[in-house]
């Protein structure tokens, strides 16, 4: 039976609340086609940075943590720790140029775990909802920016509750903010539990319920760190999620949903993916704006009742409606762990694992303060001057891909590859193929696809070169191409210059009234 040491059972203690609505979804299947590859089994450079980024924050789980373009930094906030009963964290730390600094230990709102938190890009601020500690739930909400913690009052709210799954969903301009629970662990079950599956949206200080516009949601569930804006493909994507399948026999709450969501336009709808099956688990799945595609950290995966849970790490990528293992066994990579923070910190250029749990058992759980980073490799093709509506495709490494836009995105262990190309469709089907060679051997690199139409005594001519290899943390490389690096400049500078203006913008509108705590 699970102990309060093991953030399994890190919904203890009383809540509040009303009833929510459960059971399976009725939304419809859609089949969605994959428009990239991401090849199974490929290498991921892991870089544990533990012993160089300073006095990180203390052991904990569970914990809240964004990047925000406007500060140029990443953000974390409390957290779990259930070593000693010593439960809910609320301290507030920066990691920026590879060092962790605590900005307050206290001051902020008060110490909890299971937050929604999330760089709220229509408003300029990081914005944290709701959460838990040991005693009872919450639904306040509160800005952070470059002069600390704020609570904003609101007029109305989802009720309380932790465990909800937030994003910012860039194509209509608002967080929106999904399910989550409340409940307490009666005499070591569950069953005290209620699940939720309302969907809301906020913008300029108003939460609003959308749930009866939003069609048919997914189920009832706890989705903390489960969803993110996939940038690449246009929609916030959710993926997972747990409610009630037992653990080993047990009623202990684990993953139970192996589902995919996406939700655009004010609408959920359930896609089935091609590919691997979908990933579950206590893990984190977040926007990697450098490989351009969504990420997904599987901590634990339980198929059936009666099997106990298996603790993997893997990594996943999404990609148009396909889920792919990125990495398997890896004797480099981070143990195992549930609930830790990833985040794409993109100031820096690293995708960033902080802390999480190591179960070692159903009663005792080791709570982790490392910090890692990891880097896959990649190839980028582009294709420039290509009349508009023609179609291309690309094979690499035995996989092959045709274009819906102006590049394709191959994952792909270190090594050199050769590749061939065409220009496909329309009046310019079949036109000369050609082929190259791309060296992954020191990380990610981009291949330009140049087309020149014929002239008088010449024949169109489709090629390509590979112009970068794009070096990066835990690869060991020593230099980042010109290209690379000017391009790396330019997108800090318009960054903090953006980050800057939305501050101010920010700034000039009343906070509201003093802070106040809604239980």
């Amino acid at each position: 039976m699970m102990s309060p040491g093991s953030a399994l059972g890190h919904g203890m203690g009383s809540g509040n609340g009303a009833s929510a609505t459960q059971g399976p979804s009725t939304a419809s299947s859609v089949s969605m086609l994959p428009a990239a590859n991401n090849s199974s089994n490929a290498t991921l450079f892991w870089d544990n940075l533990t012993a160089s980024v300073g006095t990180p924050p203390s052991d904990r789980s569970i914990s809240e943590a964004a990047y925000s373009p406007a500060l140029n930094e990443t953000i974390l906030f409390g957290g779990y720790n259930g070593a000693g009963g010593n439960f809910a964290l609320g301290d507030t730390w920066e990691y920026s140029h590879g060092q962790w600094t605590e900005l307050q230990a206290s001051g902020g709102p008060s110490p909890r775990w299971g937050s929604g938190f999330v760089y709220d890009a229509a408003d300029g601020y990081l914005l944290l909802f709701g959460g838990r500690d040991a005693n009872q739930t919450f639904n306040d909400t509160w800005m952070y920016n470059v002069t600390g913690w704020h609570e904003i009052n609101t007029t109305s709210a989802p009720s309380v509750r932790f465990d909800s799954g937030v994003a910012y969903d860039a194509a209509d301009g608002y967080v929106v903010l999904f399910g989550g629970a409340i409940g307490n662990i009666p005499a070591g079950s569950f069953t005290g539990f209620v699940f939720y599956n309302d969907t809301w949206t906020y913008r300029a200080g108003v939460w609003t319920n959308i749930t009866a516009t939003a069609g048919a949601a997914p189920a009832a569930r706890r989705s903390h760190q489960q969803m993110t804006y996939d940038a690449a493909d246009g929609y916030v994507l959710l993926t997972g999620g747990y409610a009630t399948q037992p653990l080993c026999g047990t009623n202990w709450s684990i993953p139970a949903y192996a589902e995919t969501w996406t939700f655009v336009g004010g609408h959920w709808t359930q896609v089935t993916p091609t590919g691997a099956s979908p990933p579950q688990g206590m893990g984190a799945v977040w926007y990697d704006s450098q490989a351009n595609q969504t990420m997904y950290y599987e901590a634990m995966e339980n198929l059936t009742a009666d099997a106990c849970p298996v603790y993997s790490g893997e990594v996943w990528s999404y990609s148009a409606g396909t889920w792919a293992l990125v990495t398997g066994t890896n004797l480099t990579m981070p143990p195992a762990r549930i609930l830790p923070v990833f985040v794409d910190d993109v100031g820096d250029q690293q995708q960033v694992l902080f802390g999480g749990e190591s179960v070692v058992s159903e009663s005792f759980g080791h709570y982790l303060s490392d910090t890692w980073s990891y880097l896959p490799t990649w190839v980028t093709f582009e294709e420039h001057g290509l009349p508009g509506g023609t179609r291309w495709q690309v094979s690499l490494g035995g996989s092959f891909e045709a274009s819906r836009g102006p590049s394709l995105l191959f994952v792909e262990p270190p090594g050199a590859y050769t590749y061939e190309y065409v220009a496909i469709g329309g009046s310019h089907a079949n036109l000369t193929s050609g082929s190259g060679s791309v060296n992954l051997t020191q990380g990610p690199a981009l291949v330009i696809l140049t087309y020149q139409p014929a002239s008088p005594g010449r024949s169109s001519l489709f090629s390509g070169a590979e112009v970068s290899t794009l070096a990066g943390a835990g690869v060991g490389a020593t230099a980042i191409g010109v290209w690379a690096l000017a391009g790396f400049l330019q997108r800090r500078a318009r960054l903090r210059r953006e980050g800057e203006e939305l501050v101010r913008a920010m700034e000039a509108r009343p906070t509201g009234a003093p802070p106040g705590r809604h239980r």
